[in-house]
């Protein structure tokens, strides 16, 4: 065997392709792995099942913490709203039903929020981006 077809042979090995970051570790000390994690997607089941009652992707993702948070704030604050907007419109004065009826629309867009963030929550699966 010749010399020529050794270093031939050792000339063509080629390494395999690792991305170029340096976080102050030498190559050496850096990972060999290159791939990467597969992303998660968001779950549209779970946002129509938030849909349907606010809370209810989270527990089926098994975030029963938030879960019950959400779904309780919807429902105090949808409580709430109902017994403002009565009071105001059982008030005898107007000034005292504008405030009811107002505070109890307040109330109610609040609740619209909490289902809206409770969607949202539920299609991204609780990441923190």
């Amino acid at each position: 065997m010749s010399i020529q077809a050794v270093s031939a042979g050792v000339n063509t090995y080629s390494a395999p392709k690792m991305k170029k970051v340096n976080f102050g570790e030498s190559p050496a000390q850096q990972p060999q792995q290159t791939q990467e994690a597969p992303k998660k997607e968001g779950s549209w089941g779970k946002a129509i099942a938030s849909l349907i009652l606010p809370g209810l992707g989270q527990f089926f993702d098994g975030r029963n913490k938030d879960g019950f948070k959400q779904l309780g704030a919807f429902a105090g604050l949808t409580v709430l709203s109902g017994a403002l907007y009565t009071r105001g419109m059982a008030a005898k004065g107007k000034f005292g039903q504008i405030a009811g009826i107002a505070s109890g629309l307040i109330s109610g867009f609040a609740a619209l929020g909490t289902s809206i963030y409770s969607i949202v929550d539920a299609y991204k699966g609780g990441k923190k981006d």
